[in-house]
């Protein structure tokens, strides 16, 4: 891959602790402008709010003041930021976020190179085979079964404070994104550390940085051009993908759509919807 094309660097996930301090105004104003619902309790929290449409959840125990509240941008939830807006004003959410809170807990960062998951088959063949290796840190591969099986390498331990995989993300979005998946789980102090920087004025524009110091680490990825030119900067950059709410546009069929389509008594009225919603569905994929 002379000139690989990937995406630039972006947060996949944020687990805030206490988010509190002299920006939580511009949070409150955020998530006061969505509607919230009860969700699953999670972190032993006694109360959940899922805020919609960025699905941004919130635990917290209102008659426990030990217990510090968490807010969760999962993989989804910072995907619809990003629809809705772009992937800086996302970085820039996570920033301020940052400088409202104790501390994150857990931040993913990640590339997507567009090779329709090539590269991950390549290195999870070579660490097979022991071609690859990352010294201590422990190397685990997973294949997928099945015609579209995808495969995930993993190094170092699910516990520890950087944690890679590099997976076929082609596979497991059903095409949706034709990539190679490069991502850091960063937890207790590694994660500390990111808020930390992030939390500075500026701070939103360090993500590609940060992304590459934890890529060093790992390897020196001689053996495989296109992540050494990533360090290098010799790639041609494009947005992260933006996830459509699916969901939303299948729920809008259901409770809009349908209901017009089966009124009255023409024998035919289930089959006219069942192809109009397959129109809808083939549109949205040729798109």
């Amino acid at each position: 891959m002379d000139n690989p094309t990937i995406t630039d660097c972006f947060i996949d996930w944020v687990t805030a602790v206490a988010p509190t301090g002299s920006h939580n105004s511009w949070l409150r104003r955020f998530l006061d402008g969505q509607d919230a619902k009860p969700c699953q309790r999670a972190y032993h929290r006694s109360h959940a709010l899922e805020y919609y449409p960025s699905g941004i959840r919130h635990y917290y125990s209102p008659h426990d003041s030990e217990l510090d509240s968490i807010i969760v941008l999962d993989g989804n939830a910072l995907s619809n930021i990003r629809r809705d807006h772009d992937n800086e004003w996302c970085n820039k959410v996570v920033a301020i976020l940052a400088r409202c809170s104790a501390h994150f807990s857990r931040v993913d960062l990640a590339v997507d190179i567009m090779d329709a998951g090539r590269l991950a088959h390549d290195m999870a063949t070579d660490a097979l085979n022991e071609v690859l290796s990352f010294g201590k840190r422990n190397c685990t591969v997973v294949r997928g079964v099945g015609k579209g099986g995808g495969t995930t390498l993993y190094a170092g331990a699910r516990t520890s404070p950087k944690y890679m995989r590099i997976y076929d993300k082609n596979a497991e979005s059903k095409g949706e994104i034709k990539a190679t998946r490069i991502e850091f789980e960063l937890k207790a102090e590694s994660a500390q550390a990111v808020s930390d920087s992030l939390s500075l004025y500026e701070g939103y524009t360090l993500p590609c940085r940060l992304f590459t110091g934890v890529l060093k680490e790992f390897n020196d990825w001689e053996a495989y051009p296109a992540i050494e030119k990533i360090l290098y900067g010799e790639v041609t950059t494009l947005r992260p993908h933006k996830r459509e709410r699916l969901m939303e546009r299948k729920d809008w069929l259901r409770k809009q759509v349908m209901p017009t389509f089966t009124k009255g008594n023409t024998g035919n009225a289930l089959e006219l919807w069942q192809w109009f919603k397959e129109t809808v569905e083939s549109s949205h994929s040729a798109s």
